[in-house]
């Protein structure tokens, strides 16, 4: 029997992103949330692909960085915290600027 352990709701996605990480988020994997709450998120990203323990993730349609923590790893499915989020529209901390120049290419 699972035990739901979540503070908040979860939906069921099917959301494309990108995992950024390194120096000026220079590194990447596409991924997809599977799932996503107020706090976390669920990723499939292919298991050939390390992940770093923090590391950013973009929402390629919605324009929304999230920064990440991970959590779990299994296969190609990880659980990450997710408690802070930006919407590269609006204003966004000098070190985003690559993800919203990333953002802006992707979705011109």
């Amino acid at each position: 029997m699972n035990v739901e352990r979540r503070l908040n709701s979860r939906e069921r996605t099917s959301i494309r992103a990108r995992i950024c990480y390194s120096r000026d988020y220079a590194l990447w994997a596409d991924c997809v949330i599977r799932d996503l709450s107020e706090g976390g998120a669920k990723l499939q990203v292919a298991a050939i692909h390390p992940l770093p323990d923090n590391f950013l993730v973009l929402q390629l349609a919605e324009g929304v960085a999230m920064m990440a923590r991970l959590k779990w790893r299994r296969g190609d499915m990880a659980g990450v915290t997710c408690p802070v989020r930006y919407d590269l529209r609006g204003v966004v901390p000098g070190e985003l600027a690559p993800v919203r120049n990333l953002w802006r290419a992707l979705n011109p």
